[in-house]
């Protein structure tokens, strides 16, 4: 007997990943053609999964909330500094570690371990790094299965 408690589950479950599909299409149809090439197998396995692995990695790109004003994140990373927040997020979003990007008053963005936000008296600005968005594990599993058993 199915009960209603796990309907309901099941029913936002489905809603969330409709809701992902339609923010990415674009990823979803790329992954749909790597599908087909795997299939008809026109390209070698070791092309496809290069390939694969680089859309799935876009799909898992890290959002930034913020800018948080005169404000700071403790813990520099490195001494690497930056001159675009875009050129930051990139390099803080392939780093697990990195918590977010702090924009000094010498107009250089650092990245920084700590996500909690402390006040500056320095006027500095911050961005926490949130990757909450990522794919779930049962998702990853079931889509390497799924690969997996094409060859």
């Amino acid at each position: 007997m199915i009960d209603t408690a796990s309907v309901l589950l099941n029913a936002e479950r489905i809603e969330r990943i409709e809701a992902r599909y339609q923010a990415k299409t674009d990823v979803y149809e790329a992954m749909d053609r790597i599908e087909a090439l795997m299939v008809e197998r026109a390209v070698s396995e070791d092309v496809i999964n290069k390939i694969y692995s680089e859309v799935r990695a876009s799909e898992a790109k890290c959002r930034y909330t913020g800018p948080h004003p005169r404000t700071f994140l403790e813990g520099f990373m490195s001494d690497k500094k930056f001159s675009k927040l875009k050129e930051a997020q990139a390099e803080c979003s392939a780093v697990e570690d990195c918590g977010g990007i702090t924009l000094a008053n010498n107009r250089l963005y650092t990245l920084r371990e700590g996500t909690k936000l402390h006040r500056s008296a320095l006027g500095e600005r911050s961005w926490v790094k949130d990757c909450s968005d990522e794919l779930d594990e049962e998702t990853v599993t079931a889509q390497a299965e799924a690969i997996g058993s094409m060859f």
